[in-house]
C-alpha cells in the first residue's frame, strides 16, 4: 500500500495532466473528487477542420467586400486616414526637425495644400493645425519645443485665436498620453489598412453606425441619425480637405 508521501504522487495542489480522452468520454467534477473547482473535460471530436477554416475565410471575405461594396457606394475612399491624437502626435514628433511647420485651427488646416505647397518651395510641410483649437495654443507649445528651428505659419482666424475656449488643445498638453508604444503600432495598423479599404473609416464604423441609426432618442428630439456624420478626407501627413461626396 503507497504511503502518502510517495514519490509517485503529485505535490499538493498539482494535477496532473489527464491527456486525450477517449472519444465520447466526457469528465466532470464528479469524477475527480478532490480537486478544487475541476474544469469539465471531454474528448476533441474529429472535425473537416480544412473546410471549416475554408468555410470562414469565404464568409470573412464576402462580409469585407459587401462592407467595403457599400463604403465606396456612400462615398467613402481608400486612403482617408483617421485624424486621431496619436496621429497628431506623430507629426508633432516629426517637426522637431522640420523646416516648415503649419499651426492653427480649421481654416487653415482645411486651406493648406500640402502636395501644392511642396510643388512649389521643394519643402512639405508639418501640418500641426487642429480644427476648432485656438492657434495661439499651439503656438505656445511650438514655441516650447527647443528642437524646432525651422518657420512656423500660424493661422490667425481672430474668431478662433483670441477665445478663451481652445477646443482639443488638452490633448495638446497631454501629448505624453498618446506616444505609447501601443498607441503608435496601432496607428500605423490602422493606416496601412485604411490605405486600402474604405470600410474602415473611422466616422461610419459598425460601432458609430449602431449608435446613430436611432433617428430619436425622445419624441421631439432629433437623434444622432440627423446629424453631419463626415465632413473631411484626412491625407498622409494629416493633409485635410472637405469631404466631395
Amino acid at each position: 500500500m503507497p504511503s502518502s508521501t510517495s514519490s509517485s504522487d503529485p505535490p499538493k495542489g498539482i494535477v496532473e495532466r489527464e491527456g486525450a480522452l477517449p472519444a465520447g468520454l466526457r469528465l466532470t467534477a464528479s469524477d475527480r473528487p478532490g480537486q478544487a473547482q475541476p474544469v469539465p473535460t471531454r474528448d476533441v471530436p474529429k472535425q473537416p477542420w480544412g473546410r471549416i477554416l475554408l468555410s470562414v475565410v469565404i464568409v470573412l471575405s464576402a462580409s469585407v467586400a459587401a462592407l467595403e461594396a457599400n463604403a465606396r457606394r456612400i462615398g467613402l475612399n481608400a486612403g482617408d486616414l483617421d485624424n486621431s491624437e496619436v496621429a497628431w502626435v506623430k507629426e508633432r514628433i516629426r517637426s522637431d526637425t522640420a523646416q516648415v511647420a503649419i499651426v492653427g485651427d480649421s481654416r487653415i488646416l482645411f486651406d493648406t495644400d500640402l502636395d501644392r505647397f511642396e510643388a512649389l518651395t521643394g519643402i512639405r510641410p508639418v501640418q500641426l493645425a487642429i480644427h476648432g483649437t485656438s492657434a495661439l495654443t499651439l503656438l505656445e507649445d511650438a514655441a516650447s519645443n527647443e528642437n524646432f528651428r525651422g518657420l512656423l505659419i500660424v493661422g490667425l482666424a481672430d474668431t478662433m485665436f483670441f477665445q478663451p475656449f481652445d477646443g482639443y488643445g488638452e490633448y495638446v498638453r497631454r501629448r505624453g498620453d498618446f506616444t505609447s508604444p501601443s498607441g503608435r503600432v496601432g496607428i500605423e495598423i490602422d493606416h496601412a489598412l485604411q490605405r486600402r479599404l474604405a470600410f474602415l473609416d473611422s466616422n461610419h464604423r459598425l460601432s458609430v453606425v449602431a449608435h446613430r441609426l436611432d433617428p430619436d432618442f425622445r419624441d421631439g428630439v432629433e437623434g444622432p441619425k440627423h446629424d453631419i456624420w463626415k465632413v473631411s478626407e484626412v491625407g498622409e501627413n494629416r493633409a485635410t480637405w472637405l469631404w466631395p461626396a
